[in-house]
């Protein structure tokens, strides 16, 4: 029997984003904070943002599950969680690239964002972040369509 090549997780990506429906998105909780004037709305996320967040919440689920099923088990293994956390931290970075590379076009006042319910992208009004570095685009890594700047 050959001996079966495991994909590099970066490739597999693609693939689990393309298997994301509609309706097993994962939204993002927390609403805008109004009152306080720190947040404004900057954008709403795109499909394929939703799914990025999406597959790093169910990585992050899956983490946390093996981590109690270990709390029981004789056979732990650190590793495996380890590995399933950091696939849900490439997703979470990818999103955030995602999101900052949709924004290149538009004139931020800071350089902090965040993501609250409804898929709503916020400028925060606090100056301690920078903006984070980017390894390549993520459209080239993924093979997903650019954006057209308005």
């Amino acid at each position: 029997m050959p001996k079966k090549t495991e994909v590099p997780f970066i490739e597999e990506i693609p693939i689990l984003l393309e298997e994301i429906r509609e309706e097993d998105l994962v939204s993002p909780i927390g609403d805008i904070d109004s009152d306080t004037k720190s947040e404004k709305l900057v954008a709403t996320a795109d499909d394929h943002a939703k799914r990025l967040w999406t597959l790093s919440e169910r990585f992050e689920a899956e983490a946390i599950k093996k981590m109690a099923e270990g709390v029981f088990s004789d056979s732990a293994d650190g590793s495996v969680v380890a590995v399933v956390m950091r696939r849900s931290e490439i997703c979470r970075n990818l999103f955030w690239i995602h999101i900052w590379e949709k924004l290149s076009a538009t004139s931020l006042e800071s350089s902090e964002i965040g993501i609250r319910s409804g898929w709503e992208i916020v400028e925060l009004k606090r100056k301690e972040a920078g903006r984070p570095q980017s390894f390549g685009t993520v459209q080239v890594i993924l093979g997903i369509p650019s954006f057209e700047k308005d």
